[in-house]
């Protein structure tokens, strides 16, 4: 089964036309999301946050979204 993640809730996140082809970045920067998920396995946080230019928070905060996100609603 597949889950559906509105990205768009996220506060960390953003889309915009102009940057990246309209890809979800995080905010105020030009990383993408979904580089950033190409990484993440072989990455760790801190290296994350020093090789793209995130804030740590913004990495935790997209991350927790996504527990969240695939939590099942009752």
């Amino acid at each position: 089964m597949r889950a559906y993640v509105d990205w768009s809730q996220c506060p960390a996140l953003e889309r915009d036309p102009e940057r990246c082809s309209g890809a979800v970045t995080f905010k105020g920067t030009r990383s993408m999301l979904a580089t950033v998920f190409a990484n993440i396995g072989s990455m760790s946080i801190d290296e994350l946050v020093v090789q793209y230019g995130i804030p740590r928070e913004q990495i935790e905060e997209v991350m927790e979204f996504l527990e969240e996100s695939c939590e099942p609603v009752p």
